[in-house]
């Protein structure tokens, strides 16, 4: 009778399920024959989870036959759900509501695997935020993180408006005393948005106070409202500068 071995020379195989099962075929000598013929028992049906029992036995040409060996082959599945997002970032103005995108998650087998989201974020606080999607099928195959970027900002400029009216007139050489803006923002306190002045004259030149009390004519103040984001918003004071009468 021939003597004869699997491929592989293993038992138990695994195959991927939803693919092709290929034997790995055999290998037989015989003290006369070269030419044999091979009997198998069993079938692998690779649609579904489960475990197959294969019988193998060889023949001659003068029909003896070999030993019977048998295989098991075990179909697996060890492909990882793959997650998918339509952007990796976002950019939300603080304070506001947004509607976040829905993951794509995919399994080679599994039609429910399970998404972990990983992670928050605040709408009320500016700041970076990292929120992390993984999901698992029914076999534990894990997927790769996927991150999504959550940027919290504050695009909106201070609010400002004059103190005082926004053309005044001054008596040359006397003390000069801004009386100043006020300030509001959507998201900073008070306290932490900075206020900046400067003043020029008709030639778009910049002059301290002191200087503009020395010269008649007419001067602009500027004032620059900025917050610790950055935004700026500006506000306009005219202020004419002329000799008074010292007996009004």
């Amino acid at each position: 009778a021939p003597i004869f071995s699997l491929v592989e020379n293993t038992d138990t195989v695994f195959v991927e399920v939803g693919t092709e099962y290929i034997d790995s075929g055999f290998m037989a000598s015989d003290n006369y024959d070269t030419t044999f013929y091979l009997s198998t028992t069993g079938k692998v049906y690779t649609e579904k989870l489960d475990t197959f029992l294969l019988e193998y036995q060889v023949y001659d040409k003068s029909g003896n036959g070999s030993e019977v060996k048998f295989r098991t082959v075990i179909v697996v599945d060890r492909t990882a759900p793959i997650v998918e997002l339509p952007f990796d970032s976002i950019k939300i103005e603080v304070g506001r509501r947004v509607n976040f995108p829905e993951p794509w998650v995919y399994d080679n087998y599994d039609r429910t695997p399970q998404l972990s989201i990983i992670g928050s974020f605040d709408k009320d606080i500016v700041g970076e935020y990292e929120i992390e999607y993984v999901a698992v099928d029914h076999s534990g195959n894990v997927s790769d993180t996927v991150v999504l970027f959550v940027y919290v900002i504050d695009n909106i400029p201070p609010t400002i408006e004059l103190n005082g009216a926004p053309l005044i007139t001054h008596c040359r050489w006397e003390s000069f005393t801004d009386s100043g803006v006020a300030v509001g923002d959507n998201y900073y306190e008070f306290e932490e948005i900075e206020v900046e002045v400067r003043y020029v004259n008709t030639s778009d030149e910049n002059v301290s106070s002191e200087q503009m009390i020395q010269s008649n004519g007419y001067y602009t103040a500027i004032y620059t409202a900025i917050d610790d984001s950055r935004n700026s918003t500006q506000a306009y004071r005219t202020i004419l500068v002329e000799e008074c009468d010292p007996n009004s």
